[in-house]
Protein backbone atom coordinates (compact mmCIF):
# COMPACT_ATOMS: atom_id res chain seq x y z
CA UNK A 1 0.00 0.00 0.00
CA UNK A 2 0.69 3.52 -0.87
CA UNK A 3 1.80 6.18 1.83
CA UNK A 4 2.02 9.84 1.39
CA UNK A 5 5.66 9.32 1.32
CA UNK A 6 5.33 6.67 -1.54
CA UNK A 7 3.46 9.39 -3.32
CA UNK A 8 5.64 12.25 -2.92
CA UNK A 9 8.53 10.16 -4.12
CA UNK A 10 6.35 9.00 -7.09
CA UNK A 11 5.38 12.59 -7.97
CA UNK A 12 9.02 13.58 -7.72
CA UNK A 13 10.26 10.41 -10.04
CA UNK A 14 7.60 11.23 -12.68
CA UNK A 15 8.58 15.28 -12.33
CA UNK A 16 12.45 14.13 -12.74
CA UNK A 17 11.45 12.09 -15.82
CA UNK A 18 8.46 13.73 -17.20
CA UNK A 19 9.55 17.56 -17.00
CA UNK A 20 13.35 16.97 -16.50
CA UNK A 21 14.57 14.43 -18.62
CA UNK A 22 16.18 13.35 -16.53
CA UNK A 23 16.96 9.86 -18.70
CA UNK A 24 18.89 12.04 -20.54
CA UNK A 25 22.03 11.57 -18.89
CA UNK A 26 23.55 8.60 -20.32
CA UNK A 27 25.47 8.02 -16.45
CA UNK A 28 21.99 8.03 -14.79
CA UNK A 29 21.80 5.20 -12.42
CA UNK A 30 19.56 3.81 -9.97
CA UNK A 31 21.74 5.35 -7.09
CA UNK A 32 21.94 8.37 -9.28
CA UNK A 33 18.12 8.96 -9.50
CA UNK A 34 17.73 7.86 -5.57
CA UNK A 35 19.83 10.82 -4.69
CA UNK A 36 18.06 13.03 -6.87
CA UNK A 37 15.17 12.00 -5.17
CA UNK A 38 16.76 12.13 -2.11
CA UNK A 39 15.66 8.84 -0.76
CA UNK A 40 17.65 5.01 -0.85
CA UNK A 41 18.78 2.72 -3.59
CA UNK A 42 15.95 -0.50 -2.50
CA UNK A 43 13.28 2.60 -2.32
CA UNK A 44 13.77 3.64 -5.77
CA UNK A 45 13.23 0.23 -6.41
CA UNK A 46 9.99 -0.27 -4.53
CA UNK A 47 8.55 2.93 -5.76
CA UNK A 48 9.07 1.61 -9.88
CA UNK A 49 7.57 -1.09 -8.76
CA UNK A 50 4.60 0.45 -7.10
CA UNK A 51 4.04 3.38 -9.61
CA UNK A 52 4.89 2.03 -13.14
CA UNK A 53 4.92 -2.25 -12.64
CA UNK A 54 8.27 -2.08 -14.20
CA UNK A 55 11.81 -2.53 -12.89
CA UNK A 56 13.77 0.76 -12.97
CA UNK A 57 16.09 0.24 -16.20
CA UNK A 58 12.54 -0.84 -18.25
CA UNK A 59 10.85 2.34 -16.89
CA UNK A 60 14.30 4.74 -18.21
CA UNK A 61 14.59 2.43 -21.32
CA UNK A 62 10.85 3.34 -22.55
CA UNK A 63 11.13 6.93 -21.93
CA UNK A 64 14.06 6.64 -23.59
CA UNK A 65 12.78 5.03 -26.60
CA UNK A 66 9.40 7.00 -26.70
CA UNK A 67 11.60 9.72 -27.01
CA UNK A 68 13.65 8.34 -29.89
CA UNK A 69 10.01 7.32 -31.85
CA UNK A 70 8.97 10.74 -31.50
CA UNK A 71 12.67 12.35 -32.94
CA UNK A 72 13.04 9.58 -35.17
CA UNK A 73 9.45 10.65 -36.70
CA UNK A 74 9.83 14.12 -37.12
CA UNK A 75 13.48 15.22 -37.02
CA UNK A 76 15.90 14.41 -39.72
CA UNK A 77 18.29 13.99 -37.02
CA UNK A 78 20.47 10.94 -37.86
CA UNK A 79 20.09 7.49 -35.98
CA UNK A 80 23.54 8.03 -34.55
CA UNK A 81 22.49 11.31 -32.97
CA UNK A 82 19.25 10.51 -31.44
CA UNK A 83 20.59 7.72 -29.50
CA UNK A 84 22.93 9.76 -27.52
CA UNK A 85 20.43 12.35 -27.71
CA UNK A 86 17.67 10.60 -25.75
CA UNK A 87 20.31 9.40 -23.23
CA UNK A 88 21.80 5.61 -24.44
CA UNK A 89 25.92 5.49 -24.22
CA UNK A 90 26.31 3.39 -27.10
CA UNK A 91 24.48 2.97 -30.67
CA UNK A 92 24.97 -0.71 -29.69
CA UNK A 93 22.69 -1.39 -26.59
CA UNK A 94 20.76 1.21 -28.22
CA UNK A 95 19.68 -0.64 -31.38
CA UNK A 96 19.27 -3.72 -29.14
CA UNK A 97 16.38 -1.73 -26.47
CA UNK A 98 14.77 -0.14 -29.38
CA UNK A 99 14.65 -3.18 -31.80
CA UNK A 100 13.59 -5.15 -28.50
CA UNK A 101 10.89 -2.54 -27.65
CA UNK A 102 9.48 -1.94 -31.37
CA UNK A 103 10.18 -5.05 -33.46
CA UNK A 104 12.39 -2.28 -35.68
CA UNK A 105 15.51 -0.89 -35.90
CA UNK A 106 15.68 2.49 -35.56
CA UNK A 107 16.31 3.35 -39.60
CA UNK A 108 13.52 0.69 -40.27
CA UNK A 109 10.95 2.11 -37.69
CA UNK A 110 11.61 6.09 -39.46
CA UNK A 111 11.71 4.35 -43.14
CA UNK A 112 8.20 3.27 -41.87
CA UNK A 113 6.82 6.07 -39.85
CA UNK A 114 8.07 8.48 -42.58
CA UNK A 115 5.90 6.71 -45.55
CA UNK A 116 3.34 6.57 -43.49
CA UNK A 117 3.23 10.41 -43.10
Amino acid sequence: PLNNVDLDNIKKAKRLLETDKAYHDYSLNREKFAQMIGIKEHQLSRIFNLAFKQSYNDVINSYRINEAKEQLTNTQKSVTEICYDVGFNSITSFNRVFKDATGNAPSKFREKHQEAS
